[in-house]
């Protein structure tokens, strides 16, 4: 389980998203969004990135990610009252942005 959720400060979660952004990462976080989407009440992510790498994430595992949000953005502008996300290294930050723009971005 490579990702750790805090849900003790509700409606703020706190999640870590571990080591790698890969495709079992992405897969499990999907499926967290999909259950918060599910309860239909308003909730802020903090979520915090701990990996010491400056490696992008997959095309796919970043496609992947970027089509369900394309696909549930409704909801997730709806219920997701914002993100706040912690990197460890200011590097990470520009290989993330392009993962995180998209579930972020308000409509």
């Amino acid at each position: 389980m490579p990702i750790t959720k805090d849900e003790s400060t509700w409606p703020i979660i706190s999640l870590s998203l571990g080591e790698a952004f890969d495709q079992e990462t992405v897969e499990e976080y999907i499926a967290y969004w999909e259950e918060l989407l599910a309860r239909r009440s308003a909730f802020g992510l903090l979520m915090v990135h701990s990996a010491e790498k400056n490696t992008r994430p997959e095309r796919a595992v970043t496609q992947l990610y970027m089509n369900w949000c394309k696909m549930n953005k409704r909801e997730i502008a709806q219920y997701c009252s914002g993100i706040a996300v912690v990197m460890q290294n200011a590097k990470l930050l520009a290989v993330y942005k392009p993962v995180t723009a998209l579930s972020t971005k308000r409509t």
